[in-house]
């Protein structure tokens, strides 16, 4: 019986190495999506003061603005002038938002580790998502 107890002691002991594996995994994962969550608060907040910046500054400035620029220029070279700079500032922080937001990319790594996991343990995943195989069988 000591081949029992010993083969009994393998099987805990790989079972519990599978636990910890995908528990890491888990953290993995874990870890991924809350940096690319980072990045799309951050490419959300940035385009959030994109649009305040665009409607309150061409609500409140727009005026002041285009009354100094018209002591010298025409008024309609003036309303242009304000207008352009305006689209300019809120063009920069789109830009730098998409950039944030590309950066967005889920958890790759987490993806991949839960694949190769499964793969090693025998079992792999069938297109509808049906368990295929056995543990242990090829």
């Amino acid at each position: 019986m000591a081949g029992g107890t010993g083969l009994r002691d393998s099987v805990r002991e790989v079972a519990r190495r599978g636990a910890a594996v995908l528990r890491l995994q888990a953290e993995l994962a874990r870890a991924e999506l809350r940096s690319s969550a980072q990045n799309a608060g951050a490419g959300l907040a940035l385009l959030v003061a994109a649009a305040f910046f665009a409607f309150f500054a061409f609500a409140l400035m727009t005026g002041l603005f285009v009354a100094l620029l018209a002591l010298a220029l025409p008024l309609w070279a003036s309303v242009l002038i304000v207008l352009g700079v305006y689209l300019l500032v809120v063009l920069t922080l789109i830009l730098v938002a998409r950039s944030r937001f590309r950066a967005v990319k889920g958890a790759p790594l987490a993806r991949e580790q839960l694949r190769l996991t499964t793969s090693a343990l025998g079992f792999d995943r069938a297109s509808d998502g049906t368990t295929t195989g056995t543990p242990g069988t090829p």
